[in-house]
């Protein structure tokens, strides 16, 4: 039976030195992304929960994890209701893990590009991801967009043959 339902970030790092088991109840892609760098991990996200019960042991502290402690709260309510004793949750999730400086794994070939940390900055998709530019690469002679030579998205001008208009007007 577990001491308590919820642990802070500190003791349930403490807690990974021993035996304990942390199942990240969070999408694949989301712990491919960013994990907690601790032995004894698995996961299982949140929606297949009820179809993994036999891979959740009774017989060993089971600390449930997620981003922010919202799908592990979920996750614990769950297996408390199929009789689980022995689980409890971390306060605050990978936020509050990351903020105290604990052990991560990042896969920056995963996480989204740095230039969109701002998702309302305009070269951001919708998705996070840093929008590309269409063209091979914009023309030098629009290193400077204010040129007349420039059209609004950075391309050079081109006259009624294709050829880029490199003359200044």
């Amino acid at each position: 039976i577990s001491p308590k339902e919820v642990f802070t970030v500190q003791e349930t790092a403490d807690l990974t030195k021993g035996d304990v088991l942390l199942i990240d109840v969070r999408n694949a892609d989301e712990v491919a992304a960013q994990s907690y760098d601790v032995k004894n991990l698995i996961n299982i996200p949140l929606d297949s929960i009820e179809s993994e019960l036999d891979r959740i042991p009774k017989d060993k502290q089971v600390i449930l994890v997620c981003r922010s402690g919202k799908r592990s709260g979920t996750a614990f309510d769950l297996l408390k209701e199929k009789g689980y004793t022995n689980i409890a949750t971390m306060e605050g999730g990978m936020l509050a893990w990351e903020e105290a400086g604990l052990p991560i794994i990042v896969d920056e070939s995963v996480t989204k590009s740095a230039c969109c940390a701002d998702p309302t900055s305009s070269n951001c998709n919708p998705d996070g991801t840093c929008k590309t530019d269409s063209s091979e690469e914009k023309k030098a002679c629009c290193s400077d967009p204010s040129s007349s030579n420039c059209n609004p998205d950075g391309t050079c001008k081109t006259d009624a043959n294709g050829s880029s208009e490199t003359s200044s007007k």
